[in-house]
């Protein structure tokens, strides 16, 4: 009878080591030759497990959804001159003052602009 650690060989004829026949160390889904940690064991099989889905699904399971709590956290700048641009070589550009004033009539209809903080707004200029 052979020893637990040895196998037969692929010609079936005598015993080989099972270190001999192993992956080269670092391959993907292979082990290490040295006896890992309980805590080595742990994080492996943890990282294994965690695909993005249950990332994702880690991250929602923290959000409260009471409609009822005020939104304190929504930020919204707003200001009349957002309205003067518009693309002058395409009349098709979606970023034109009608699509920022209807998004504004969306807010206001909804009673959203009361529920955000408003933000000031802050002139920028570049410098030289």
């Amino acid at each position: 009878m052979s020893c637990p650690w040895e196998r037969k060989s692929p010609g079936g004829r005598g015993t080989s080591p099972a270190s001999a026949t192993s992956k080269k160390p670092g391959k993907k889904g292979t082990f290490p030759q040295y006896p890992l940690t309980l805590q080595e064991v742990k994080k492996r099989g943890h990282q294994m497990r965690k695909t993005p889905e249950r990332d994702i699904c880690d991250h929602l399971e923290g959000l409260r959804l009471d409609r009822d709590l005020p939104a304190v956290g929504t930020g919204l700048v707003y200001d009349d001159r957002m309205t003067l641009s518009y693309c002058l070589w395409d009349d098709k550009f979606p970023e034109c003052p009608a699509r920022i004033l209807s998004i504004r009539e969306k807010l206001m209809q909804y009673a959203l602009v009361d529920r955000c903080v408003s933000v000031p707004v802050s002139i920028t200029r570049h410098q030289k």
